[in-house]
């Protein structure tokens, strides 16, 4: 095996042990079942003279899990049970690993 699919395999492993079970959607289009990987640090922001903390979760989701569905987009909803996250900013695709790089704003 090259290193490629070594990358490959232990990628789907990855998943298939840290991932976590969500749903994909675009409002009025589709909801897909997948298995994303989570992690979600506290980011300080400066507003004027104080700090702000957001609730901005980034996760990796799997090219070959929405191909069908094409790439995810801002406004596009990742939800973890019952939990909704909004991607608010431009997905990076991440040729090497296969996934997707999201970065998602927590709903109220």
């Amino acid at each position: 095996m090259d290193s490629r699919g070594t990358l490959a395999t232990a990628i789907d492993h990855i998943f298939e042990h840290l991932g976590i079970d969500a749903i994909f959607s675009r409002e009025g289009a589709f909801s897909i079942s997948l298995t994303v990987l989570k992690s979600a640090a506290d980011t300080e922001y400066e507003f004027g003279d104080g700090t702000l903390v957001g609730n901005i979760a980034k996760f990796e989701m799997r090219i070959s899990d929405i191909e069908d569905v094409g790439r995810p987009l801002p406004n596009d909803i990742i939800t973890l049970d019952d939990v909704k996250y909004k991607i608010y900013a431009e997905p990076l695709r991440n040729m090497e690993r296969g996934t997707w790089d999201v970065e998602g704003l927590l709903q109220s």
